[in-house]
């Protein structure tokens, strides 16, 4: 007689050798960083209004509003690198979000 026993062991055997329940290679975490590559969505900075701004690394309340009255007294930016006129706004936060920004 087969104890109860061995009939689980020899299951739990059977079932991790099968290649359906054996354990697939982590391809998610691959498609998620991909996904997560082309969900960025980029701030015009010609365009945005304060808010929006603030979504950007290292813009606050104060930046996104001298950001927003650069424009208005100078005109829509012609660069990115325009930015860099606005007081608050350095190398560092452009290079923080050079693929989320757009004229």
């Amino acid at each position: 007689m087969i104890k109860l026993s061995t009939v689980i062991f020899s299951t739990i055997v059977f079932l991790s050798s099968n290649s359906a329940f054996a354990e697939q290679p982590n391809t998610q975490k691959i498609s998620v960083e991909a996904a997560a590559k082309q969900t960025i969505h980029t701030i015009s900075i010609n365009k945005a209004d304060a808010k929006s701004l603030t979504l950007l690394k290292g813009i606050g309340v104060k930046t996104a509003k001298a950001i927003i009255d650069y424009r208005s007294a100078h005109g829509d930016f012609k660069s990115i690198g325009e930015l860099l006129k606005v007081k608050g706004v350095g190398l560092k936060v452009l290079a923080k979000n050079e693929e989320r920004l757009s004229i």
